[in-house]
């Protein structure tokens, strides 16, 4: 693979950029140097050295010129000066680097909320009407989970997401024993080797394997690990044990709201667990040490996709090539999460 070599002249500054994690393997170097005199002129000639799946990869980066954030500023409008350092950073990688979030918030709790009260309306009318909700809410994961992570070939991956999605509903839904996540795991593991399969059938030279494969493997556990709520709907008083978990995620991504972290990642169980403490003692079929206790463990995957997003916002952003493909996917995946804790803590619970 060619890269971009600096011109040798005077009149152009010469600049290094830096990859990092994914994009590393993606870049195929760790570190190069360009002739360029904007930050736009580094974009163009990374892009033009190397294929279109590289490209889908740096457009959902964060950039880092100098130890600054670029953050939603102009490429063009970002001059370099001559030995400026260009860092390259894909999602879920910003560390110290990261950016606030520059976001209006409201969108993904909106769908949070959206998808709380459709779990709980689904519980009423049964296991059904729930796994209906759950197909529903496994495409926005299965459409925006790999270009929220800037993975290469999200195409395979949105493949075995929903190979894996339609497995978990069906084997869910034929499950004839008492209810039980058994089911869930099984196909949980089958998506390990699915996502193993997809990048031996790769023929792109599997550049960004890594995150690729990580990307793949952890769509496969959400959207296996969302076919989880109709198992909580069919236990006994499962349709109260449906409306505490639901509503205490709800709860929860309202800390989303608040602008300091610090004061969001306090927010966010502490709503839970009030969620779950009231719901319990107005709910028949949970008890208010129950209910609380799902209030709060249901609001960690709350807590961690809102840390994720306040550190490299880019994933979640309208620029960005997933736009409106991969915000719903961080809004909902909580929800994924959320069902297996509570049916464990249900267990954990249990005489």
């Amino acid at each position: 693979m060619s890269h971009p070599t600096p011109s040798g002249t005077s009149s152009e500054p010469v600049v290094t950029v830096r990859y990092w994690a994914g994009m590393r393997a993606a870049a195929g170097t760790a570190t190069e140097q360009v002739p360029a005199r904007t930050l736009a002129d580094v974009l163009r000639l990374a892009r033009d050295s190397r294929d279109a799946a590289f490209a889908r990869s740096l457009s959902v980066c964060s950039l880092v010129v100098d130890e600054e954030p670029v953050g939603r500023r102009d490429p063009a409008a970002v001059v370099l000066a001559d030995g400026a350092v260009v860092e390259v950073l894909p999602p879920f990688a910003g560390g110290a680097h990261a950016q606030p979030d520059p976001l209006p918030r409201w969108p993904g709790v909106a769908l949070a909320v959206a998808a709380g009260l459709a779990l709980v309306l689904a519980g009423q009318s049964g296991a059904a009407a729930v796994l209906a909700v759950v197909a529903v809410l496994q495409l926005p994961l299965i459409a925006g989970w790999h270009r929220g992570f800037g993975a290469t070939d999200p195409v395979g991956g949105m493949v075995v997401g929903a190979v894996v999605a339609v497995a978990a509903d069906v084997a869910v839904w034929l499950d004839d024993e008492p209810p039980s996540i058994a089911p869930v795991a099984a196909v949980v593991g089958a998506s390990f080797l699915l996502g193993a399969a997809q990048q031996l059938a790769r023929r792109d030279g599997r550049d960004g394997l890594t995150l690729s494969l990580a990307a793949t493997t952890s769509l496969g556990a959400l959207v296996a690990a969302m076919a989880a709520w109709p198992v909580l709907e069919r236990l006994p008083d499962g349709e109260a044990i449906v409306t505490v978990a639901a509503l205490s995620v709800v709860a929860s991504s309202l800390a989303r709201l608040v602008a300091a972290m610090p004061v969001a990642a306090v927010m966010a169980p502490a709503l839970g667990f009030i969620s779950g403490l009231v719901l319990g003692g107005l709910v028949d079929g949970v008890t208010v040490p129950v209910g609380a206790a799902i209030g709060v463990t249901v609001s960690l995957p709350v807590l961690v996709a809102d840390v994720v997003a306040r550190r490299d916002p880019r994933p979640v952003a309208s620029e960005s090539p997933g736009g409106l493909g991969t915000w719903p996917a961080a809004a909902v995946w909580p929800f994924a999460l959320a069902a297996p804790l509570a049916y464990l803590v249900l267990r954990i619970a249990a005489p």
